[in-house]
C-alpha cells in the first residue's frame, strides 16, 4: 500500500510539473493589462514619455509586468503593480528614492547619477553612472558598496 501511494504522488508530481513549465512564457500585453498601480507609476513619474512595448512574465508561481518606454527606459512590476526594477539609462532617474538614500549617494559620490535602482525583498540595489552598486536595507541604512 505505501510503495502504491509513493508510485502514485510520484506519477502526479512527473504530470504536474511539465505542465507548470508550459506555463513559463513571457508574451506581449496591452498597457492596460497591467496592474492599475504600475500605470500610475508610469504616469505619474513618467508623464511624457511613450511605452513602446509591455510585457507579463510567467513563471511557476510568480507573475511580473515588464514595461519598455520608447526612450530605453526599462520598469519592471511586480503582480499587484509595486515596481522592483527602474532603469534609465538615456534619461534622467525620476524621484522615486528615500531621502536617506539620496542623500548617503550624494555624500559618498556627489556629482555621480542613478542609472538603476531595483528592489527586491529587504534590499534596494542603486547603479551609479561610474560602476559602482550601492546596496541598501528597507530602512535606508547603506549595508554594501560594489564595484
Amino acid at each position: 500500500m505505501k510503495k502504491t501511494m509513493i508510485l502514485y504522488s510520484l506519477l502526479l508530481l512527473a504530470a504536474v510539473i511539465p505542465a507548470a513549465a508550459a506555463e513559463d512564457r513571457d508574451r506581449p500585453v496591452r498597457v492596460e493589462d497591467i496592474p492599475s498601480r504600475a500605470r500610475t507609476f508610469i504616469s505619474g513619474y513618467f508623464p511624457d514619455r511613450d511605452v513602446a512595448i509591455a510585457k507579463v512574465e510567467k513563471e511557476f508561481f510568480e507573475t511580473n509586468y515588464e514595461v519598455i518606454l520608447r526612450d530605453g527606459t526599462e520598469l519592471e512590476f511586480d503582480r499587484r503593480g509595486k515596481w522592483t526594477k527602474v532603469a534609465c539609462r538615456y534619461s534622467p532617474m525620476p524621484d522615486i528614492l528615500d531621502d536617506s538614500v539620496k542623500a548617503r549617494i550624494n555624500e559618498i559620490f556627489p556629482e555621480k547619477k542613478v542609472t538603476a535602482v531595483e528592489r527586491s525583498g529587504r534590499k534596494i540595489e542603486v547603479k551609479l553612472d561610474n560602476g559602482f552598486e550601492l546596496i541598501f536595507d528597507m530602512a535606508g541604512n547603506l549595508i554594501e558598496i560594489d564595484d
